[in-house]
């Protein structure tokens, strides 16, 4: 899931190498950025068990028929020190593409659960959350930690006063200078996105992906 390689660019490594099924995406990679473009389908992953000391599954999981089949490859591929760089939309609502008119739609949307489940052979080493969803004004995120008499008089101000307006300019302000201040805003606001860095456990590793393993002095990125 490279697309045009934006994170790849920037990434210092031996080799990078970006993977994408729409051969557009790859076609629009700078050809001096001397990233290896390969056209290839994620659930049946091209690359030699152990190669990679880094791979990046970049908003892909949400796209693919079968996220197990990519997960099984995953595991087919990786050493005990890849580190696995995943990051998928975060409890998304569903229903806005059922009209949608692209054909690479989003088929499903994680959570706790899904996600753990999904990724069950692997540890979790790091997680985060990214970009909150500023959709909805504070004060109806609030309303369930909040006694329902301070909530009621909350909502009296924001609909009968100045509070609505003040909010929404706010609002949007913060949603212009995203990812400024995206850390506090998250404290607050759902998640549109997490992203994880996983490894897989021991015990799983195949013996091929040990016996490939590239030598220390190179550092290779997928």
């Amino acid at each position: 899931g490279s697309s045009d390689a934006a994170y790849l660019q920037a990434l210092e490594a031996e080799e990078r190498v970006a993977l994408d099924l729409a051969l557009p995406f790859l076609d629009a990679i700078p050809a001096e950025s001397g990233i290896v473009r390969v056209c290839a389908d994620a659930e049946t992953l091209p690359v030699r068990p152990g190669y990679f000391d880094t791979i990046v599954l970049s908003d892909v999981l949400e796209h693919v028929l079968d996220p197990d089949r990519v997960v099984a490859r995953l595991k087919a591929v990786c050493r005990a020190d890849t580190r696995v760089i995943v990051h998928v939309p975060w409890e998304e609502d569903l229903a806005k593409y059922e009209k949608s008119p692209y054909e690479f739609t989003h088929l499903r949307s994680f959570n706790d659960y899904t996600f753990a489940t999904l990724w069950r052979d692997f540890a979790v080493r790091r997680r985060r959350s990214t970009y909150p969803i500023l959709e909805e004004p504070l004060i109806f995120h609030l309303g369930r930690a909040l006694p329902t008499r301070i909530y009621d008089r909350l909502l009296r101000a924001y609909f009968q006063g100045s509070l609505l307006k003040r909010e929404y300019e706010r609002r949007a302000r913060w949603i212009a200078e995203l990812p400024k201040r995206e850390r506090l805003l998250l404290l607050f606001y759902p998640p549109a996105f997490r992203m994880f860095e996983l490894r897989l456990r021991p015990e799983f590793v195949s013996s091929g992906a040990v016996r490939d393993r590239p030598r220390a002095s190179g550092r290779r990125r997928l």
